[in-house]
């Protein structure tokens, strides 16, 4: 072990509190690795991430994700990049996951780390689940399947009970348990996914008309809801209980359901992603049983948070694109201002030798957003915040080319360096904001 993955060992025996401020010491003072940066970047977003705060888990990681180029020999890159497509397909922009996703896989068969492979494929799968492209799920987690020989224990339960998840939602219980009892027989999922798997088979109980086992899930589930859920799985699983409340027409329990998720949200009202899940569900309601003026109040409600939403999104987006141009340009100032002459020779046959990938972080996002304003081209806010990622992107891709010509002068000897007086004070915010 390194002396910081001691550490981290350490402190995770510590409060969330406690274990924050020590990330947030320690990526503000600096100095650290390439490897220890992202790794202390990693579990820092991580304590977030458990917490269901997504918004603060993408403002952490982003900035290494869209700088993946200089991080490729990291180690733990893979696993940012996964941490945040799950983060983001959890605030509700699928489609920006789906980017991440892609280029995870990429780096994934470069690697030949086929487990992580096997991962990002099931977690993909997830992504389209929201999106209710459920064949696009299935054949994610097909391509899961292919990693077999890779999986370590858990993995089979992650894939078959996601399987039996797609067929649910495809209408067909009958092969949803299918898959359900190989998650279960084969890989232990009633363990491994205590709560998902319980949740799953409720709905398969409800839509087999076992209605006898479909009461004994649902009020264990709620009970569990109001006791220990983990805050990243409540809203889910009160989504389930809506719809097979609504199916039922079983207004007490969609009542409860409602209850439950209206305390979250008046709890955390920055989570407008679940806000919006909380309005919809209060507006069928409202239709359901007549009500016009809940149904009223429940739209506003989500018009307000939908739009507070893509403006959190724009403005998260456009400042990780900003610290990472800004990021890139100073440390390659401060870098050129420390070079000697006889390392130039050995920086230009190490920046060749990385420069595809430079360009391809930034030809992999314009290529990504330019496939979204096609597929959104009739939904204007989104159009107009993935013309601001692609513009930066070109920025940056225009950067690189400066950098070529930079390297071409170094070699000729025609490289002048100018000394100029400096706010190291402005360098520092500007590094770490």
């Amino acid at each position: 072990m390194t002396e910081l993955q001691n550490e981290i060992e350490l402190i995770k025996k510590k409060p969330s509190a406690d274990q924050k401020k020590f990330y947030e010491n320690l990526l503000e003072k600096g100095g650290l690795s390439k490897s220890d940066f992202v790794k202390a970047t990693l579990e820092y977003a991580t304590l977030f991430y458990f917490e269901g705060d997504f918004r603060h888990v993408i403002e952490i990681i982003e900035p290494i994700v869209l700088d993946y180029g200089h991080y490729l020999e990291v180690e733990d890159l893979l696993q940012c990049f996964s941490r945040l497509a799950v983060s983001v397909t959890c605030e509700g922009d699928y489609n920006v996951a789906e980017v991440y996703f892609r280029i995870a896989l990429e780096l994934g068969e470069e690697r030949k780390d086929y487990l992580f492979c096997s991962i990002a494929y099931n977690n993909l799968s997830l992504t389209y689940l929201s999106m209710q492209e459920y064949e696009k799920a299935l054949s994610c987690l097909e391509k899961a399947e292919k990693y077999k020989g890779f999986w370590d224990e858990d993995m089979g339960a992650f894939v078959y009970i996601n399987k039996a998840v797609v067929f649910q939602k495809l209408g067909r219980p009958e092969d949803a348990l299918s898959y359900y009892n190989i998650a279960a027989g084969e890989y232990n999922a009633e363990v491994v996914l205590k709560d998902d798997s319980e949740r799953l088979m409720m709905k398969i109980c409800f839509d087999l008309g076992k209605m006898e086992e479909y009461n004994i899930l649902k009020d264990r589930i709620v009970e569990t809801v109001r006791s220990q859920m983990p805050e990243t799985e409540l809203f889910d699983t009160c989504t389930d209980l809506f719809r097979c409340g609504y199916a039922s027409d079983d207004k007490e329990l969609l009542i409860k359901v409602l209850d439950m998720m209206k305390e979250r949200v008046e709890l955390y009202p920055e989570e407008y992603y679940a806000a919006c899940i909380y309005a919809d569900l209060k507006y069928k309601f409202a239709k359901k049983y007549e009500s016009s003026d809940i149904a009223l109040s429940a739209l506003e409600l989500k018009d307000s948070y939908r739009e507070k939403m893509l403006s959190k999104s724009r403005i998260n987006h456009g400042h990780s694109f900003e610290q990472y141009l800004r990021t890139n340009e100073i440390n390659f100032r401060m870098e050129k201002a420390v070079e000697t002459h006889d390392k130039a020779s050995k920086a230009k046959s190490d920046f060749l030798f990385s420069m595809s990938h430079d360009i391809r972080t930034p030809m992999n996002a314009i290529i990504g957003f330019t496939e979204l304003i096609k597929k959104n081209a009739c939904d204007e806010k989104k159009v107009l915040d993935y013309v601001g990622k692609i513009e930066s992107s070109n920025e940056f891709l225009l950067s690189i080319i400066n950098n070529v010509l930079d390297m071409a002068r170094i070699e000729s000897g025609k490289m002048e360096i100018n000394e100029e007086y400096v706010n190291t004070d402005n360098i520092k915010s500007e590094l770490i904001s």
